[in-house]
């Protein structure tokens, strides 16, 4: 069963974001909402969008995907 609500979300749309290519390959997004001052790292995964981020600053760019 195909869950409506599951469908892919970007939520990056509208903000500046900064287009990078992942270690292995994957087309990914680094993109800094205006209502959080940390950045996040957003990514296609079959029919889903995945957004990753640090919130307490504990992960480097690096480690999340640069």
């Amino acid at each position: 069963m195909h869950d409506e609500a599951a469908k892919a979300r970007d939520y990056s749309g509208g903000y500046e974001s900064k287009a990078v290519k992942l270690s292995n390959g994957v087309n990914a997004k680094w993109y800094t909402p205006d209502e959080t001052p940390m950045p996040m790292l957003s990514f296609q995964l079959d029919d889903r969008t995945v957004t990753i981020s640090s919130p307490d600053g504990s992960l480097s760019g690096s480690q999340l995907g640069e």
